[in-house]
């Protein structure tokens, strides 16, 4: 799907299991690489990585329906995507002409915010999506300086918004319209639909086409889902996404924090295992498929 389809048809809500707002200059400078390098010809589609999603029951206001998808991977760049849209309006709206104003209204109303309805295209976890909403898609770039981030997943989104919003700011009228058409009609993703958590958790194990490299602790819970898939038990799947949510909520705050620390330091609680420093590895030599009694050693080390 080219990234105006994806947008345009669907309602994006990232679960309470996923971690908050990760991505770094980085990553963000990457993706503004990707567009820079992204032709204007016919055949210059740009490959940008792989949604998954689980489809939920469809939105429908004042006779408008949308598809709701619960957004399993793929949020950092989807998130990432949007403030550039809108740092596009940004500078739309500021060149003045009735044209830019228009233009900027119909990104708004297609891919960001339906203000007829109120319904926002892509809705972030609770710990960012406030923020994300209040700050980022309504303060000008501008005024964010005073509002605080209290999070590193708030500041890493309000970083990102600089950073678009310090790209876009020269571009005229003509190259801000050749900037849109790459945005939404150049980059490519599949989106592809899962039937439960599990499912999500065997592709993960096998794929990783994120731009931030996963940590041992994104691989670990990977890896216990793959098992509980691997058995029959969506509800355990559904247990491990809950408590990394718990984990990823209770740590959100901390700054320069380390969760591979934590993974490490949990680990040698758990067995006595001092010199470990590869977990994921560890794990999957101890739960291997086939182990016997496998979900309830899961479900005690989870």
């Amino acid at each position: 799907h080219r990234l105006a389809e994806i947008l345009r048809d669907g309602v994006y809500k990232v679960p309470e299991y996923q971690r908050n707002y990760a991505w770094e200059k980085q990553q963000v400078s990457d993706l503004w690489q990707d567009l820079e390098n992204v032709g204007t010809a016919e055949r210059s589609d740009h490959y940008t990585g792989t949604l998954i999603v689980k489809q939920m029951d469809n939105i429908t206001k004042l006779g408008k329906t949308y598809k709701r998808f619960e957004l399993i991977d793929g949020q950092q760049r989807l998130t990432s995507l949007t403030i550039l849209l809108y740092c596009i309006c940004e500078r739309l709206i500021s060149l003045g002409s009735d044209e830019a104003k228009k233009t900027a209204q119909n990104i708004m109303s297609e891919y960001i915010f339906d203000a007829d309805t109120g319904i926002y295209k892509l809705i972030l976890n609770e710990g960012d999506d406030n923020f994300f909403r209040d700050v980022i898609l309504k303060s000008p770039s501008d005024e964010m300086t005073g509002r605080r981030a209290t999070t590193v997943s708030k500041k890493r989104l309000k970083e990102a918004k600089r950073f678009f919003s310090d790209r876009v700011r020269p571009l005229s009228y003509e190259e801000l319209q050749q900037l849109i058409g790459k945005v939404l009609n150049k980059l490519i993703a599949i989106r592809y639909e899962v039937g439960t958590e599990g499912e999500a958790g065997l592709i993960f194990e096998v794929m990783n086409d994120r731009g931030r490299p996963l940590s041992q602790l994104d691989k670990v819970k990977n890896y216990l889902i793959y098992l509980s898939y691997k058995n029959g038990d969506d509800d355990l799947a559904h247990s491990i996404n809950e408590s990394w949510g718990e984990i990823l909520r209770n740590t959100a705050s901390i700054d320069r924090f380390n969760e591979d620390s934590l993974l490490r330091y949990h680990w040698i609680v758990y067995t006595g295992e001092s010199k470990e420093y590869d977990v994921h590895r560890r794990l999957k030599a101890r739960l291997k498929l086939g182990t016997p009694d496998i979900l309830s050693k899961v479900r005690n080390y989870v």
